[in-house]
């Protein structure tokens, strides 16, 4: 991990809105400021008891099933072969997985040396760098968000890296304003950026953008593994109606058609091409396969003439990167899944989100 022992007093510093340097000389951690130059600004996730115990009870599967294959002989050699082979996928399901909550996901680091900033994906492997130089400054954006059939509107309020192509970075989205502005304050403290506003126009350098992910979303493995586990264990099931006829004819058919669609969303988000455009009123998000159109949504807002506009890349844990397009005060997310495994990684996802805003709202260099 980044950062060092010290690193959770820093965040608390910076989060907490105050002045970091008077906080920490209030709090006796003047070493905290001065030593240590990478400062996480938002704690990744992971948790490494969680992640040991499924690894613990994947280990444990794989045994049982190499004790079974091997040793067991109270059974056929078939049923102990497909026993066998049931417990040693799901033993890698349980690895897998254990490993996802293992490593840290998502997250913001400052490196004040090199100042840059540095945020986290799916694994560690997948950062993704953003050099000062490309910072105008930090901004606090406000939407107003309707739930559903709801009257009644809520204030939404984020903080956010105002690039100088025109994008933005999600940083925190504490929801209330006032929390948001002292941590922006605190941002700005640390990092010396100015207060800039969001960016409220985009006006994208290409009217049509398509991208194709491939195979190589963080969840992938997880699923794959996930369907192949469900359709083997809904087979045997409806093999053993006779036996049991309650759990085949009714469990068996719909935990195989569980591994189907799960196995169907991997197979069809490595082949199909994802189209962003911004149409009159709003963006528009299609997924193309085959040749064919399998899925379209609008994101139009209630008064397209009143409706600030913009385009923010944002780190999602173990889904990885993807967009939000805005329009005001509602959000499309696409190009979900991106990693240093896909065809379409962080750095080109981040030079994408340049291209849909156009360099819109542009008031100025940062520092």
């Amino acid at each position: 991990m980044i950062g060092g022992a010290l690193t959770w007093r820093k965040a608390l510093l910076v989060l907490s809105g105050a002045d970091p340097y008077n906080g920490a000389r209030l709090w006796g951690w003047e070493d905290v400021m001065g030593e240590v130059e990478d400062m996480v600004l938002v704690d990744p996730r992971y948790s490494s008891m969680g992640g040991t115990a499924l690894n613990i009870m994947g280990a444990a599967q794989m045994l049982g099933g190499a004790w079974i294959l091997l040793l067991s002989d109270e059974q056929s050699i078939a049923a102990r072969l497909i026993l066998a082979l049931l417990s040693l996928v799901s033993g890698a399901l349980f690895l897998l997985v254990g490993r996802l909550v293992h490593e840290p996901k998502g997250g913001l680091i400052w490196e004040a040396g090199p100042r840059r900033f540095r945020l986290g994906g799916a694994r560690e492997k997948d950062t993704l760098v953003v050099d000062a130089s490309a910072v105008r400054g930090v901004a606090v954006a406000t939407r107003t968000e309707r739930w559903g059939r709801e009257e009644t509107a809520v204030e939404v309020a984020s903080v956010e890296l105002v690039l100088s192509s025109g994008a933005t970075v999600l940083v925190a989205e504490p929801g209330d304003e006032d929390l948001a502005r002292k941590i922006a304050g605190g941002l700005r403290e640390i990092t010396g950026f100015p207060e800039v506003d969001a960016p409220n126009a985009v006006t994208p350098l290409k009217d049509e953008v398509r991208v194709r992910l491939g195979s190589g979303s963080p969840l992938a493995p997880s699923l794959v593994t996930a369907g192949v586990l469900s359709l083997g264990v809904g087979a045997v099931m409806m093999a053993n109606v006779k036996a049991a006829p309650v759990f085949g004819f009714l469990f068996g058919p719909a935990i195989g058609a569980i591994g189907l669609v799960l196995l169907a969303l991997v197979v069809g988000k490595a082949f199909a091409t994802e189209v962003i455009r911004l149409v009159p009123a709003g963006w528009r998000h299609e997924v193309h396969l085959g040749g064919r159109r399998f899925f379209e949504r609008d994101l139009v807002p209630s008064d397209p003439e009143d409706a600030p506009g913009r385009v923010r890349l944002v780190t999602r844990g173990a889904q990885g990167f993807c967009l939000h397009l805005i329009r005001g005060g509602s959000i499309m997310v696409a190009l979900n899944g991106v990693s240093r495994s896909t065809r379409l990684t962080p750095d080109g996802l981040l030079a994408l989100a340049g291209d849909l805003a156009g360099g819109a709202g542009r008031t100025g260099e940062g520092p």
